[in-house]
């Protein structure tokens, strides 16, 4: 991975073309959840952990340290594989994610959130809409579960990683 000020760059070469067709458009960050605020404060999305530190949670929270692991995926990623401990989560699609879709109550909203994505990109949206509901401890891992993969390897994940790309 390299680093281009505070974005984590990771070039994975292949010997064909992984996007023959890229076209980049503008577009809104991703669709707001429901009940979301119309403005939601990018910069304020909790604190990012790098993969050593995420681990160490994991299994602070394994071993009865209070907190939820939350997967911030859809359920068919899921069932491919997760970090041992995550909740499953019942959602089909992303802009469906709501802290009340992923079991979070008014009582979670002191203790540590952790959540995860494939890439970190729905975190970064949806650590912002956590603080901005209130919730005081979000943790988020830095660069998706791709990147704690290309850094600690398979420890405290279970499967596999879904990806729609040919991304190692």
């Amino acid at each position: 991975a390299t680093e281009l000020g505070p974005l984590l760059c990771r070039v994975d070469p292949v010997p064909e073309l992984a996007f023959p067709k890229l076209r980049v458009t503008a577009k809104r960050l991703v669709p707001l959840p429901p009940g979301s605020a119309e403005e939601i404060d990018i910069a304020d999305r909790g604190e990012e952990l790098e993969p050593a530190e995420w681990a160490q949670r994991l299994r602070q929270l394994a071993a009865g340290e209070p907190g939820r692991l939350l997967d911030v995926r859809n359920s068919y990623e899921w069932e491919l594989g997760r970090f041992e401990g995550a909740e499953r989560p019942e959602l089909e699609y992303f802009n469906t994610t709501t802290p009340e879709a992923l079991g979070l109550r008014s009582e979670d909203k002191d203790q540590p959130v952790l959540i995860y994505c494939t890439g970190g990109i729905r975190c970064e949206f949806f650590g912002a809409v956590l603080r901005q509901r209130g919730f005081k401890h979000v943790l988020r891992l830095r660069g998706g579960i791709q990147h704690y993969g290309n850094t600690e390897g398979g420890d405290l994940w279970e499967g596999r990683l879904f990806v729609f790309d040919r991304r190692n």
